[in-house]
């Protein structure tokens, strides 16, 4: 019989759980996650408690090393019903990556099953836009 020790239990637990919910593309109660049609992206909180946005590129699952990983962006909700969302910034150098939980109220039509967008500026220049879709 094999014996995993705690702390290597609650890693696999957690890589397994984090690919499932990926899968689903669910927000979660710690943060966001949103599946693109290149990406994979999870906004949540490190361990120290800073925000966090990582983002592998697909077909890199979300078991491995991020493809990208930024610390310490701001979270803020606003609007009004029905346009209410909790939107997500990170800088990294001279790249804001700016996820938002609602696609109801963006600009475009978001296409069937959109619950979110990642916007990517590159020296404040729009970069690329991507739905997050189930």
């Amino acid at each position: 019989m094999m014996t995993l020790r705690p702390s290597l239990l609650f890693v696999a637990v957690a890589c397994t759980s984090l690919a499932a919910v990926a899968a689903h593309a669910q927000p979660t109660r710690d943060g966001f996650i949103c599946d693109t049609d290149k990406h994979h992206v999870v906004i949540d909180h490190a361990a120290d408690r800073a925000l966090r946005y990582r983002a592998w590129n697909k077909p890199h699952s979300v078991d491995r090393k991020p493809d990208v990983e930024v610390r310490g962006g701001t979270e803020t909700t606003g609007g009004t019903d029905p346009c209410v969302s909790t939107d997500w910034s990170f800088k990294r150098g001279n790249i804001v990556y700016e996820v938002s939980d609602s696609a109801a109220c963006t600009d475009g039509k978001p296409p069937r099953g959109a619950y979110g967008t990642v916007s990517v500026t590159i020296n404040k220049e729009f970069a690329a836009r991507y739905w997050c879709v189930k």
